[in-house]
C-alpha cells in the first residue's frame, strides 16, 4: 500500500479511459509510487466487455464495478494519506513527479490541494464561456506557483473538485458530511463545504502551466448534465464500436499541448491496434499502424493555401511562381473569394492536377477563406501564398527541408524582398524562436505570404480569429506562440508586392487597431493592466515613431522595467531573448535621443 491512491470515475466510456491511463503512464514519471483504482459504471453489455478487457489491460489497477458509489469511494480512500481524482476524460500532456507534487503538498500545509489541470494557461473558464483573470501566484520553493483560492475567480475560485487535482484525504473526508450519487454530485458537496477551509487553508499549488486537461466531447451523466463538445463530438456509442474495431486514442499527439482552460474540446487523434489479443495481454506492447487518414503516396506533404478577391493583375506570376517550385509534392489549394474581375477565368486556364479551386458564392473576405483553406488541407504542413506576391523556386524545398529536421517548430517563415512600388528592400525576421515569441510583444515576426505551418497544430482548435479584421496573422503567431515554437529562414525565399491596390494600404486604421488590441492583450498576459498612456507608449516604442525627448526617455525606460519585472515573476517570455529585446528598444530610443541633440 502506498501513500497516493489514483481514483478514477468512468462511465460509459472505455476508450477515453484508456487515454487517460496511457497518458498518465507517458507522463508521470513515478506511476508506480501510486495505487490506482476506477470505479466504473456501464449502460449495457458492451461497455461492460469493454471495461473487463481494460481489466485484464490493466492488471496492476483495482477496476470496481460501481454498486453503491459513496461506500466505494470512501472505502478505496481509506488509509491513504492522498488522494489523485481523476476523470476518464483526462489526458495528459506533459511530464511530472508525483513526489514532487506531495513533497509540495507536505511543506505548504496552508494548501488545500494542487491541481494538475490549472496553470498561468488556463486564462479561459469554457464551462462559463468567460475569460478568467489570473489570479496572483507566488512561486513555492518547489518552483510551482500558489495563490489565494478565497480571491480568485472562475475556475481558480474551485478548489475542491473531482477531475484532476491531489488532496490530503484528511482534508477530502472533512468536507464530506452528507450523501453522494455520482462524482458530480460529490464534487457538488465538497464545494457547499469549502469554507471550513478559508482561514487556514485558503491557497492552492498548480504547475506553471498545465500537466492534463478534461476533453469534454461527450456526456455521460444525467443527475446533473455535464457540457459536451459541439466542436468535435463523439458519442460513447461511437467510440464504443471504435474500440472494438481496435482504435485508440493517439495520446501522443497530445503531448507538450497546452490548454487555454481546464475543460477543453479539441479533436480526438486515433491509432489501429494491429494485434488486439496482444494488447490486452501488455499494453506496453502495443503495436500501432498509421492513421487511416495517411493513405501511402495518396495525401500530398505540402497543401498551399491562395485566397485570391480581384487579383487580375498579378495573379499569374503568383500562380506559376507556386507550379514552378523545386519542390513538388503539393496540392493547390486557390480560393476565389467571389471575384467581380477576370480572377477566376485566369486561374481556369492553368492545366495542373494539384490545383484544387475553390469558388466561394459571396465575398467571404480572407479570414473566413483562409480558415476554409485550412479546413480543407491535406498536408503535413500548409503554406500560404498570397495572389500577387512570388515565392522563389526554392521556397517549399528549404521550408520542407528545415520543418522535417526541427519537430518541434509548428510555424517556419522566411525573409522576403520588398517590389513594386517601391524602393527594392528586404525584410529580415528573428530566426531564433525565443527572440521571435519575444518580438510579438511589439509586432508581427512572420512574413503572412512566406508562412509554413504544421497541420497538426490546427487540431488543438487554432485557427484565424475575426478579432483582428487585417491583423489576422499577428493574432495567429500570438495564439501558436503561447503553445509551439515559431521563427523564419534566414533566407530571402519570396518577394512581397508592396502596391496602392492593397488592403493594408486603404485600411491603415484598421491594421493599428487589430495590431494594438493584439498587444493589450499580450500585455495583460503579463499581469499588466496598462493605462491609457502606456498603451500609447508601447504603440510608439514598437512603431518607432517617437520624437526623443528627456522626458519620453524616462518614461520608456520605467516602462520597459515594469515589462521585464512582470516578466520575471511570470516566466512568460523566454530569457535571455526577452531582456535582449527589450533593450534593443531601449537603444533605440537612446540613440535617437543622442541623435536629437547632434
Amino acid at each position: 500500500m502506498h501513500e497516493v491512491v489514483g481514483l478514477i470515475f468512468s462511465k460509459d466510456r472505455a476508450m477515453q479511459l484508456d487515454a487517460t491511463l496511457r497518458s498518465f503512464s507517458l507522463h508521470c514519471r513515478d506511476m508506480g509510487n501510486i495505487d490506482f483504482k476506477v470505479i466504473w459504471t456501464y449502460s449495457n453489455s458492451i461497455n461492460e466487455q469493454q471495461y473487463q478487457e481494460l481489466a485484464s489491460t490493466y492488471p496492476s489497477i483495482e477496476f470496481i464495478s460501481e454498486l453503491n458509489f459513496e461506500s466505494q469511494v470512501l472505502a478505496s480512500i481509506a488509509g491513504y494519506a492522498y488522494v489523485l481524482f481523476l476523470v476518464d476524460d483526462n489526458i495528459f500532456v506533459r511530464d511530472f513527479s508525483m513526489e514532487n507534487v506531495i513533497e509540495s503538498l507536505r511543506t505548504n500545509q496552508d494548501a488545500l490541494g494542487f491541481s494538475l489541470r490549472l496553470g498561468i494557461n488556463t486564462n479561459s473558464c469554457h464551462l462559463l464561456r468567460l475569460d478568467q483573470q489570473l489570479p496572483t501566484f507566488m512561486i513555492t520553493e518547489n518552483e510551482f506557483l500558489k495563490y489565494d483560492w478565497t480571491s480568485a475567480q472562475y475556475d481558480f475560485a474551485y478548489p475542491l473538485e473531482v477531475s484532476s487535482s491531489v488532496y490530503r484525504v484528511n482534508d477530502i473526508m472533512a468536507a464530506v458530511h452528507h450523501s453522494f450519487a455520482d462524482p458530480t454530485m460529490l464534487e457538488v458537496q465538497l464545494n457547499r463545504n469549502k469554507k471550513i477551509f478559508y482561514q487556514q487553508k485558503k491557497f492552492l499549488l498548480c504547475n506553471q502551466y498545465s500537466y492534463t486537461f478534461c476533453n469534454f466531447i461527450n456526456r455521460v451523466h444525467t443527475i446533473v448534465k455535464n457540457q459536451a463538445g459541439e466542436t468535435f463530438y463523439y458519442s460513447t456509442e461511437q467510440l464504443s464500436e471504435m474500440f472494438i474495431q481496435g482504435h485508440r486514442i493517439n495520446v501522443e499527439e497530445y503531448n507538450s499541448f497546452i490548454p487555454n482552460a481546464c475543460h477543453q474540446v479539441v479533436e480526438l487523434k486515433f491509432k489501429k491496434i494491429t494485434d488486439l489479443s496482444r494488447a490486452s495481454k501488455n499494453k506496453t506492447e502495443q503495436i500501432f499502424t498509421a492513421d487511416s487518414r495517411n493513405f501511402q503516396g495518396m495525401i500530398p506533404k505540402v497543401s498551399v493555401i491562395m485566397p485570391v478577391y480581384n487579383a487580375e493583375d498579378y495573379l499569374s506570376q503568383a500562380i506559376e511562381s507556386i507550379l514552378g517550385q523545386t519542390f513538388t509534392d503539393f496540392e493547390f489549394i486557390i480560393i476565389d473569394d467571389g471575384s467581380t474581375d477576370n480572377s477566376l477565368n485566369i486561374i481556369k486556364t492553368y492545366n495542373d492536377s494539384r490545383i484544387i479551386l475553390i469558388r466561394n458564392e459571396t465575398n467571404l473576405k480572407l479570414i473566413a477563406s483562409l480558415n476554409k483553406g485550412m479546413n480543407l488541407a491535406n498536408g503535413k504542413y500548409i503554406a500560404r501564398m498570397d495572389a500577387d506576391d512570388i515565392s522563389l523556386p526554392e521556397r517549399l524545398a528549404r521550408q520542407v527541408e528545415f520543418m522535417d529536421q526541427h519537430p518541434n517548430v509548428a510555424v517556419c517563415g522566411t525573409w522576403v524582398e520588398l517590389f513594386g512600388e517601391c524602393e527594392q528592400s528586404f525584410w529580415h525576421f528573428p530566426d531564433n524562436p525565443d527572440v521571435a515569441k519575444c518580438v510579438l510583444l511589439f509586432g508581427c515576426c512572420i512574413a503572412h505570404p512566406s508562412a509554413m505551418l504544421r497541420r497538426t497544430i490546427l487540431e488543438t482548435g487554432l485557427c484565424y480569429s475575426d478579432l483582428y479584421p487585417h491583423a489576422e496573422d499577428y493574432g495567429f503567431w500570438v495564439q501558436i506562440a503561447k503553445k509551439f515554437d515559431i521563427t523564419s529562414l534566414p533566407q530571402v525565399l519570396l518577394k512581397y508586392r508592396i502596391s496602392g491596390n492593397q488592403k493594408s494600404a486603404k485600411d491603415a486604421q484598421q491594421v493599428i487597431d487589430g495590431a494594438a488590441k493584439i498587444q493589450l492583450e499580450q500585455i495583460n498576459a503579463l499581469g499588466i493592466e496598462p493605462t491609457e498612456q502606456e498603451c500609447l507608449l508601447h504603440w510608439t516604442i514598437s512603431q518607432k515613431q517617437f520624437i526623443p525627448n528627456v522626458s519620453f526617455t524616462h518614461a520608456v525606460l520605467a516602462w520597459l522595467t515594469k515589462l521585464k519585472e512582470a516578466n520575471s515573476f511570470l516566466h512568460y517570455y523566454p530569457e535571455p531573448a526577452f531582456s535582449e529585446i527589450l533593450r534593443m528598444y531601449w537603444s533605440s530610443v537612446c540613440i535617437n535621443l543622442v541623435n536629437a541633440f547632434k
